[in-house]
């Protein structure tokens, strides 16, 4: 019975004194038809006339020429290089079979057939039998690897690393296996070597050369951003991808995080898992669903963790010294949180747990979020640094440092309906680090002081204060403020391109509204009546309506209705998302403020005399036009 023999692939490393330089590359398109290489040409040689270029219809690439190898024939190129890093990469068309016999494999570096199964099978110096079937990739178990069919051609991309005596090999761009110890004592790459014992054999497009074939240079089925074959270049290895949950590799977090080596990813399927887990290699990745480890989570000194997802620690959540992990989802601990010193832990979507030490030099990152937790304690030269968030602990223990940093560009928002007299806040309080209800400025200035027996909110010249609003699908909005005029000119450069509305007192005492592109003096009420002046450094109470529907506004000073239906100043404001306070000159005051859409505020006046409140009109009609005690006007648009 005729036993199929495998064609076979081997690199080898032998003492050699001539070959070819690197890089070097041979589609054999150059060559003369029927060109033998028994005499050695272009570095290739073969061991029978019966090996020769050929024009066929097995040629890929768009080519016309490939070298064929019949049954018993061997071809080779001698390379010379002393490089520590190689890359190989060549097409054939193989025969499928089994293991050649007597394969000089103690002088390979690198060692390859195709199994009867069709796929790659390589000599594995840590394999038990030393030849190991390349069924899957060694990348993730969720990476399918389909079988070569007999007659097809195959693309072959080999990684060698000669200082760690290990190899990697890619079939048709799909990194199949990495870490192949070399099965040979070969110090240096000399030869390309293909024998045949068996039915015909192709081979083209030959390339060796230390860097990677452009085959692979977008190559990345590790998702991880950088394509498997720089992997290798920069690290020796590709990120593994080790999935945890029902049916994968790992039935828990620890087993998965206890095989993981540097870089690798773990997948982890959402559900809550059992016991400890310990990291401690010095890059890793967590991807997947919505996880629960029931037990402690530790990472380790110098450990460099991202999570992309949301966390729950059953146990403690622990970090070394000088480790950092950036968790994007929010984090939930029963227990405690400590890190080491030196260590930088961000938690984008906040941290809740029993307790939170922060060593000397540790760090504690808080974006936009929210920290709780019933004890508080940083060391020397830690710090927790909360950025347009909230903490909220019962106790605080400090050596180093906690900030609250708020901007109105980023603090957390308000929800409507939104009331505010500042009574709640200690005096001094700042509106920049406040990090609550909204609340931001741009000077640490903008404080919470008194003012005729009241607790206010000062703004600074040159300063300005907001606060944030959510507002949801609501379309009609009333806002109501008590200010502490600052009469003047108007602003030198308005944000007029995303405002509903924008106002100021001029040096007369009349409200002054920028609408419909201009600046519109209200010294008439809206049924062209005079209206009263308003005193440098008196109180005033302004009301507005907006309208985003429409993109109409109203406007009131002391109740009375000066303007309605007046354009927004930018038709690009679409949502109410802020109110904003800027002050150019001296101190200013504001106070009482209302926000809120189910109803107008009290006390607006009825000035039209129809016996309907003019709030209650702009409220329900947006213009006081249609309610008449006489007729019903009806308006048709």
């Amino acid at each position: 019975m005729h036993r199929k023999i495998a064609i076979l692939a081997m690199l080898i490393g032998l003492s050699a004194s001539v070959g070819r330089a690197l890089p070097f590359s041979d589609n054999f398109e150059g060559y003369p038809l029927n060109t033998i290489f028994l005499t050695m040409t272009n570095g290739w040689q073969a061991t029978t006339n019966t090996v020769k270029v050929q024009n066929t219809q097995y040629a890929p690439g768009g080519g016309s020429q490939a070298v064929i190898l019949p049954e018993a024939s061997q071809i080779s190129n001698q390379v010379l290089s002393s490089a520590q890093v190689i890359w190989t990469e060549f097409q054939m068309v193989p025969n499928l079979g089994i293991a050649p016999e007597g394969a000089a494999t103690n002088l390979a570096s690198f060692c390859q057939y195709f199994s009867l199964s069709g796929f790659v099978a390589v000599a594995n110096a840590a394999v038990p039998g030393g030849w190991e079937e390349c069924t899957n990739s060694v990348l993730d178990p969720n990476l399918t690897v389909s079988a070569i069919a007999s007659g097809s051609w195959v693309r072959v991309s080999i990684y060698e690393n000669f200082s760690a005596s290990n190899a990697a090999v890619f079939v048709d761009g799909k990194l199949l296996r990495q870490g192949i110890a070399f099965p040979g004592s070969a110090a240096q790459y000399n030869y390309f070597l293909v024998q045949n014992r068996d039915y015909d054999a192709y081979l083209d497009n030959f390339y060796a050369a230390t860097t990677y074939p452009s085959s692979l240079a977008s190559v990345d089925f590790n998702s991880n951003g950088v394509s498997e074959a720089e992997e290798l270049m920069l690290y020796g290895r590709a990120a593994v991808i080790r999935r945890v949950g029902p049916g994968a590799p790992y039935a828990t977090i620890q087993e998965a995080l206890a095989a993981a080596e540097n870089r690798d990813i773990i997948a982890v399927a959402a559900g809550t898992y059992a016991g400890n887990a310990t990291c401690t290699v010095a890059n890793i990745t967590f991807i997947g669903g919505a996880f629960t480890n029931s037990g402690d989570l530790v990472f380790g000194n110098n450990v460099t963790a991202t999570l992309a997802q949301t966390v729950g620690v059953g146990g403690d959540l622990v970090f070394g010294n000088n480790a950092s992990a950036t968790f994007s989802g929010a984090v939930s601990c029963s227990d405690d949180v400590s890190l080491g010193s030196g260590t930088v832990i961000s938690f984008a979507q906040g941290i809740t747990c029993d307790q939170i030490a922060v060593g000397a030099g540790g760090q504690v990152l808080l974006p936009g979020t929210a920290l709780t937790a019933n004890n508080l304690t940083i060391g020397s030269g830690g710090q927790v640094a909360v950025t347009s968030g909230s903490v909220n602990a019962d106790s605080l223990l400090l050596t180093g440092t906690f900030t609250l940093t708020d901007t109105w560009q980023t603090q957390a928002t308000s929800t409507l309906p939104f009331a505010e007299d500042f009574e709640i806040y200690s005096l001094g309080t700042s509106l920049q680090a406040l990090g609550f209800r909204g609340w931001g400025a741009t000077d640490p200035n903008a404080v919470v002081t008194n003012q005729g027996g009241s607790k206010v909110a000062l703004i600074p010249e040159g300063a300005s204060i907001s606060n944030r609003i959510a507002s949801g699908s609501q379309k009609r909005i009333w806002t109501d403020i008590r200010i502490l005029a600052r009469l003047g000119d108007a602003p030198s450069s308005p944000p007029t391109n995303s405002a509903s509305l924008l106002l100021y007192f001029n040096s007369n005492g009349y409200l002054v509204v920028h609408s419909g592109g201009v600046w519109d003096t209200c010294d008439e009420n809206a049924w062209n009546e005079p209206v009263s002046q308003i005193s440098s450094g008196s109180w005033a109470r302004v009301t507005i309506f907006n309208n985003f529907t429409n993109q109409q506004c109203a406007l009131f000073l002391e109740g009375e209705l000066l303007r309605q239906q007046l354009p927004f100043t930018s038709p690009s404001a679409t949502d109410y998302t802020a109110l904003l306070a800027q002050n150019s000159s001296d101190q200013a005051y504001v106070d009482d403020i209302s926000i809120a859409y189910a109803t107008f505020p009290t006390g607006l006046l009825n000035k039209d005399g129809d016996n309907y409140n003019d709030g209650y009109e702009i409220h329900l009609h947006g213009n006081t036009y249609v309610l008449k005690p006489e007729i019903t006007i009806f308006r048709f648009r």
